[in-house]
């Protein structure tokens, strides 16, 4: 059929894609030590960060690599009453997989029920963590939150606020950059990741083993439903990431 012809085409244009990139990219050396994922809900390490986190840990001097869960993703009103703890332990399990120092999950409300997250009440939780594990890069979502999610957006606007107001010379910001729709399921990235690999204050990197997203969103059994397999299968987020820095530690 037609669906089937044009998602093959898909999978062989994201294929190639990745494969030129995952020859010619590779996370600056200069990204960090220790290095916070901040995210919002159980699942966005594996959806979206997870090339970033996998060509990380293959580094010859790996950085330590620490993940900020601002939500177990339990809505006040989920069918089922433990969801929180079981979507909690099953990022545990992910965090294992990508060979995560530490994770930590914060009990922020979740829901299009809830209230909106504000920034007094992310910047405390942002505080706690990145003196705890002595951050010095922190890495989260841009201004589009990749899928438009309010609490993605909710959490970059915290950490562009934490950083921006933070004394620490030494302390980066890397926003993962958002595309549009047609561009997250199709290789027509591939001349703005060319040019994006020019700039100095962003970089491009190819998951070296993109086919375990697989395996970390299996592990996130609760929510690997259809239309995220899908995701995983088609999602250019699978096979690469772009980063842009909000902050440079100054020299």
């Amino acid at each position: 059929s037609t669906t089937f012809l044009v998602s093959c085409v898909l999978s062989v244009a994201l294929g190639v894609l990745w494969a030129l990139l995952e020859r010619n990219t590779a996370p600056p050396s200069s990204i960090g030590n220790r290095i916070l994922f901040l995210i919002a809900h159980p699942d966005d390490e594996s959806m979206f960060f997870s090339p970033l986190m996998f060509a990380l840990k293959q580094k010859e001097k790996s950085p330590k690599l620490f993940i900020l869960c601002l939500s177990p993703g339990h809505p006040r009103n989920a069918p089922q009453p433990n969801l929180g703890t079981i979507r909690t332990n099953e990022l545990f399990k992910a965090s294992q997989l990508l060979g995560v120092d530490e994770c930590a999950v914060e009990a922020l409300t979740d829901g299009p029920d809830e209230p909106g997250w504000t920034e007094e009440t992310i910047l405390p939780i942002v505080e706690k963590y990145v003196q705890r594990w002595k951050i010095d890069s922190i890495v989260t979502f841009d201004a589009k939150g990749v899928s438009g999610h309010p609490n993605h957006i909710a959490t970059h606007h915290a950490a562009n606020s934490y950083v921006g107001q933070s004394d620490r010379t030494d302390l980066q910001l890397w926003n993962l950059v958002s595309y549009s729709t047609l561009a997250k399921y199709t290789a027509f990235l591939l001349h703005q990741l060319k040019l994006s690999m020019c700039q100095s204050d962003s970089f491009v990197v190819a998951n070296p083993r993109p086919a375990d997203v697989w395996n970390l969103m299996a592990a996130h059994h609760s929510q690997f439903v259809w239309f995220r397999k899908l995701f995983v299968a088609f999602s250019s987020y699978t096979y690469f990431n772009e980063y842009k820095c909000v902050k440079k530690p100054n020299k």
